[in-house]
């Protein structure tokens, strides 16, 4: 019999273990009968509401992102070349610039970049008003400069770089150039120098010459008027053997006092060998006595 006991224990220790599942599966209808369908939609495993309040995150967060982007879309400084180009300023700075009003042009779009500093479309008409009437080529540059980093994807960009490239060209022709400019006026300087100098010798040479010239006109002295006391006449003339009456013609720059150096007498000897002459009104071929 305590066999008995001892099997029939285990047995129904198997049949209880056995049994264990079977105690926790009830008929649908029970369940259903014992929690309400509001009852349990209402009621949700923890594991499950995690993903939802994840998800949740996710789109608040798509949401703020798409909010940000578009906040920052309607900033002055984002605003499209049309909304650009409708600015009041930039439409008086066109105006102008089709009157050919370069000057007042400049001014209206200085005034759109005031209003907007980002206006990449007043900043490309300012590039191309220095660069083609104004020629002042560093603002141009600046302008063309600003415009491409404001609009990056501008069809324009290429056009925009080559007028960058052209207007530092004709800044390097400036910069080239000066030093080639006082160089030649220092040339010219010099020149200029070398030129009086020039002028004050042909003065000085016309001068000599002039002299020269008047001391050649004056006729030599010949043998009789270097030596007086030979039997001849002043123009050459043979006198009559022991005749010693001779004469002088005026010539060009006679005076009494030249004639009485030429024959050795004195000068108060020769106004008194010719009283009918008067020594300050010589007359050329006028006949002079010779003492």
């Amino acid at each position: 019999m305590a066999g008995d006991k001892g099997g029939s224990g285990r047995f129904r220790q198997r049949l209880n273990i056995a049994n264990v599942p079977m105690k926790e599966t009830k008929p649908r209808s029970e369940i259903n009968t014992a929690f309400p369908r509001s009852t349990t939609a209402s009621v949700t495993p923890a594991h499950r509401t995690q993903p939802s309040i994840a998800a949740g995150y996710v789109i608040l967060k798509v949401i703020l992102i798409a909010a940000l982007f578009t906040g920052i879309g309607c900033r002055p400084g984002a605003q499209s070349p049309m909304d650009e180009q409708r600015d009041p300023n930039f439409l008086a700075g066109k105006s102008k610039l089709r009157s050919m009003d370069y000057e007042g042009a400049v001014e209206c779009f200085q005034a759109a970049l005031r209003s907007n500093p980002k206006n990449a479309s007043a900043h490309f008409e300012l590039g191309w008003l220095y660069e083609q009437q104004i020629k002042d080529y560093a603002a141009a540059i600046y302008n063309y400069e600003r415009f491409i980093k404001l609009r990056p994807n501008s069809p324009k960009i290429d056009i925009v770089k080559q007028h960058i490239f052209a207007c530092k060209q004709e800044l390097a022709k400036t910069v080239a150039l000066a030093p080639v400019s006082r160089a030649m006026m220092r040339q010219l300087e010099e020149l200029t120098a070398e030129n009086n100098q020039l002028k004050e010798q042909v003065k000085s040479l016309s001068t000599q010459l002039a002299a020269a010239t008047q001391r050649n006109s004056t006729p030599a002295p010949t043998a009789s008027d270097i030596n007086p006391n030979r039997n001849s006449t002043a123009q050459g003339q043979p006198t009559t053997p022991g005749s010693t009456a001779r004469t002088h013609t005026v010539k060009q720059g006679d005076t009494f006092s030249s004639i009485a150096r030429r024959y050795g007498i004195k000068l108060e000897d020769l106004i008194s060998k010719n009283p009918g002459i008067n020594p300050r009104r010589l007359q050329l071929g006028q006949e002079i006595k010779i003492p």
